[in-house]
């Protein structure tokens, strides 16, 4: 359950940011600000709230997704089985990510690439990307590139939380909901 609000606050925030490049399509562009002197950890990022998520001092958006992920797929084991190693090693075998890896793999499999793919793309354009948006000079057609590869990565992240949705549906199932009257 916790992997599927995960997931579903990635999607969140990966609806806005294309909602942005989108309206850069269609001629809104955005406005930037730039580092501030007095943080020098800061960098370009848009004025609007979703892009001032990926850039906290403490790593950003994508950095926290994959900590999130990291921890609910790893199950770290309780403090007083990890001062023996061989009950720390035996309960790291029970994480969640082994579980699925046995009975859902194709599941699993669906997350981690989609994560994997949207996490890269950001990563590898989150520095230019507020610019190339907001200046007027930038052809559509790099813009239409963005948008493009956007919602591919976005529709990954859509199929992985729904995949996910229909196990814990399938697998947890809370039985017929009540008539409303």
């Amino acid at each position: 359950m916790e992997l599927h609000v995960i997931l579903d606050e990635w999607c969140e925030a990966a609806e806005e940011t294309n909602a942005i490049v989108r309206r850069a399509l269609g001629g809104v562009r955005p406005p930037v600000t730039g580092p501030n002197r007095l943080n020098p950890l800061s960098g370009v990022r848009f004025t609007d709230q979703v892009f001032q998520i990926g850039t906290h001092m403490s790593g950003g958006f994508v950095e926290g997704v994959f900590r999130d992920s990291a921890c609910v797929l790893g199950n770290q084991a309780h403090w007083s089985k990890r001062w023996r190693a061989s009950s720390r090693r035996q309960a790291a075998r029970r994480s969640l990510r082994n579980m699925m890896r046995l009975y859902c793999p194709e599941v699993l499999e669906s997350f981690e690439k989609a994560v994997a793919e949207r996490a890269q793309w950001i990563l590898e354009h989150r520095k230019h990307l507020p610019r190339l948006l907001s200046d007027p000079d930038t052809p559509i057609s790099a813009v239409q590139d963005f948008s493009t590869a956007l919602e591919e990565t976005l529709e990954a992240l859509r199929f992985a939380r729904q995949s996910l949705a229909d196990l814990i549906k399938y697998a947890y199932p809370l039985g017929p909901l009540p008539e409303s009257t």
